[in-house]
């Protein structure tokens, strides 16, 4: 594993089996694709990113929303992507089998998603699919959101917590 810290505008970064991970990442633009190994971005990419995977799972934390429409794809890995529950964006989720679970706003959905709305005061739009794996969003920062403009086309759109401690577990 090697380690090096710098500042770019531009990121570019492409693996057949190894994994990725940037940690502390303050970039305009970020570009990051595996076949086989996993994903990880934690910092602050302020224009676009285009983050993709065939079998591995991308894991998120953005310390704000980017300012151009971005993308996230996997084919069988999970995605997760942690934000502040106060960044404006747009949101358009799909999935062939697997769930989504948007703990911004307390919101799960089963399979074959196509979801799209507003976080707060919406923006740029973040696209995100899978074929088979499952999709989390949530806060970072511990500030809830708000969505408008919804759209599902799932019958299964279900408003709960994502976390209940009232609940017994028995």
């Amino acid at each position: 594993e090697s380690q090096a810290n710098f500042t770019a505008s531009t990121v570019s970064i492409s693996t057949t089996s190894g994994s990725i991970k940037l940690t502390q990442a303050k970039v305009s633009k970020a570009k990051l694709k595996s076949t086989s190994g996993s994903i990880t971005l934690e910092g602050l990419v302020s224009q676009a990113f285009d983050i993709s995977s065939t079998s591995g799972s991308i894991g998120m934390e953005l310390e704000a929303a980017p300012s151009d429409n971005s993308r996230i794809s996997a084919t069988s890995g999970s995605i997760f992507m942690g934000v502040p529950g106060d960044a404006d964006f747009g949101l358009w989720v799909e999935t062939t089998s697997g769930s989504f679970t948007n703990a911004l706003v307390r919101q799960r959905i089963g399979s074959h998603v196509d979801y799209q709305g507003q976080i707060n005061k919406g923006g740029a739009t973040i696209k995100i699919n899978t074929t088979s794996g499952n999709v989390s969003i949530d806060s970072n920062n511990g500030s809830s959101a708000n969505i408008s403009n919804k759209k599902s086309s799932s019958d299964s759109d279900l408003e709960l917590p994502v976390v209940s401690f009232d609940d017994s577990i028995f």
